[in-house]
């Protein structure tokens, strides 16, 4: 399948980490990667806003976070 140019492919969020696990920490924030081979590091507190009105779900056993439509909604503040 071929990808539309800038658009997130994954994310991973970087929150609060303990000193006593991490030498250092750059910020809070999420490390993007985009479908064109970009990378970044965006801080974004309309992200983090978004993520602090989501809470937990279980269904069928497994805990996750957050509905698609929040998640999704979280990704399209971060392709900006």
């Amino acid at each position: 399948s071929e990808f539309e140019g800038h658009r997130l492919f994954g994310c991973d969020v970087i929150t609060e980490i303990r000193p006593d696990y991490t030498a250092h920490l750059k910020d809070v924030g999420y490390s993007v990667l985009f479908t064109d081979g970009a990378a970044a590091f965006v801080h974004s507190p309309d992200a983090f806003d978004a993520a602090d009105q989501m809470s937990y779900t279980t269904e069928d056993g497994y805990r996750t976070f957050g509905t698609p439509a929040e998640l999704d909604g979280i990704f399209n503040i971060l392709e900006k």
